[in-house]
């Protein structure tokens, strides 16, 4: 039996190829994400917008838990007049 080694390819003979840096690339399954809320004027629920979306359409309760004036009142007030809808709170 015979063992070849296979000889490595010289450093210089190695393929040169530049590398982007983490930050400036994009990663493969980037999902875009809806921009609905900022229209109405409502920040800082960026995060948390697919699923507010989804509660309004599916018509289930949402319930937002959050620090003293974080805007979640504010949210929805905005999203009630947009709408045209009442709301008790």
């Amino acid at each position: 039996m015979t063992v070849r080694k296979s000889s490595p390819k010289a450093p210089s003979a190695r393929k040169k190829t530049a590398r982007k840096s983490t930050a400036t690339r994009r990663p493969k399954t980037a999902v875009s994400r809806p921009n609905h809320l900022k229209a109405l004027g409502v920040y800082g629920f960026e995060d948390q917008e697919l699923a507010i979306l989804t509660a309004l359409v599916t018509c289930d309760p949402l319930l937002l838990i959050g620090r003293s004036g974080t805007g979640k009142t504010y949210l929805l007030n905005s999203l009630s007049e947009a709408l045209h809808l009442e709301h008790r709170h």
